[in-house]
């Protein structure tokens, strides 16, 4: 199971992309070009296997249909939590992920973009967490998975392999992003394994072959 630190960490990845509002990011894309607000929290949720829904409100209120909902000043303390703002006017509705120190991470409007921001002092009217996404590691044989969020040694080795292989997952930072996530998949591809863009037992035992 993805926990709310791979979720915050894939939306952190997105940092300074644009806002355009209706923007729909495909879920396979582990870089789109544009986001609003709740596209960028369905799109993350996406990435870690959880299917969630569109639209601000709408989110808030799947959050208390699972009863997942909690008050703002605990979801400003809780890293992945889903800060709301729900307006009774039309297109004013907005949504936010809690960074858990006093940050958010959003697609806040077009003269800000994707961004960090503070998330003191604003109209927040609910909050919630996504269902399905758990506060511990991932659980049982995921553990071994590698995916997008995925960070350490492990992953530096990971990106050596498939350097040593001809792909190019950018840097061998530990730092399991767009780029490594894309040269894994370009992997899979070319060694005829599942497409996933995540490094299982297979993937991982391809990579540890020599280079044919």
């Amino acid at each position: 199971m993805a926990t709310l630190d791979d979720f915050v960490s894939i939306a952190l990845s997105q940092q300074g992309d644009p806002y355009v509002f209706g923007a729909e990011a495909e879920f396979d894309d582990p870089d789109p070009d544009a986001f609003d607000c709740s596209e960028l929290v369905q799109w993350a949720a996406a990435r870690c296997r959880i299917q969630f829904v569109d639209g601000a409100q709408n989110q808030r209120d799947a959050c208390r249909r699972a009863g997942t909902l909690m008050d703002t000043g605990t979801a400003r303390k809780t890293r992945g939590a889903l800060l709301f703002r729900i307006d009774e006017a039309p297109g004013r509705d907005h949504v936010a992920i809690s960074l858990g120190d006093g940050r958010t991470i959003e697609a806040r409007g077009v003269a800000y973009g994707v961004n960090t921001f503070s998330s003191a002092e604003r109209p927040w009217t609910h909050a919630g967490l996504i269902p399905g996404l758990g506060k511990d590691g991932l659980s049982g044989s995921d553990k071994s998975l590698l995916r997008t969020g995925s960070r350490g040694e492990d992953v530096r080795r990971v990106q050596r392999r498939l350097q040593t292989h001809g792909f190019e997952p950018g840097p061998a930072d530990g730092v399991f992003g767009p780029r490594t996530e894309s040269a894994v998949r370009a992997f899979q591809r070319a060694k005829s394994l599942t497409v996933d863009g995540i490094v299982g037992p297979q993937t991982r035992a391809a990579l540890q072959r020599n280079p044919s």
